[in-house]
């Protein structure tokens, strides 16, 4: 498996929005997992809102990036495992996920049942017959 650092870096957004009356210590965790594109760039503007009320962190994938799947899955789930382990146990963490990106919190999401508190999926692209 390909390390981290070779595939992207996950774009720490963490920011205290003047307008937010929450410090970033105080406020759940949000990852936001982009669509196909791999950089959350078309959807930036909703970014400063949801930055006023949780820590939110975007994975970015660099556009001639080939990683399979499997491997996506693994480096987003052991970047999830870090962020728990620095994290109070009482915590919410959400996992937002936009089309292709909602496929992928869904998969991650699996590995922390008893951790992950929301999983929100916006347009998943998803085939199966019954999604």
């Amino acid at each position: 498996m390909r390390k981290p650092d070779v595939v992207s870096t996950i774009l720490d957004l963490r920011s205290d929005a003047p307008s937010s009356t929450i410090s970033v210590a105080d406020k759940p965790l949000m990852v936001f997992f982009p669509g196909i594109d791999g950089t959350g760039m078309n959807v930036i503007k909703q970014f400063a809102p949801l930055a006023e009320k949780y820590e939110l962190r975007c994975l970015n994938i660099p556009n001639p990036d080939r990683t399979p799947f499997s491997d996506l899955v693994d480096i987003c789930a052991d970047y999830l495992e870090t962020e728990i382990a620095k994290s109070p146990k009482d915590r919410p963490i959400y996992l937002l996920g936009e089309s292709f990106g909602g496929v992928l919190a869904l998969a991650v999401g699996l590995n922390f049942p008893k951790r992950v508190h929301r999983l929100v999926l916006v347009n998943p692209a998803t085939s199966y017959p019954k999604s």
